[in-house]
């Protein structure tokens, strides 16, 4: 099951947009 990885990578999507404002 790649839900977990589906839901780590919009984590890590996530990570990058706030990285990417500060």
């Amino acid at each position: 099951l790649d839900v977990v990885r589906f839901v780590r990578n919009q984590l890590r999507q996530h990570g990058d947009v706030q990285a990417n404002i500060l």
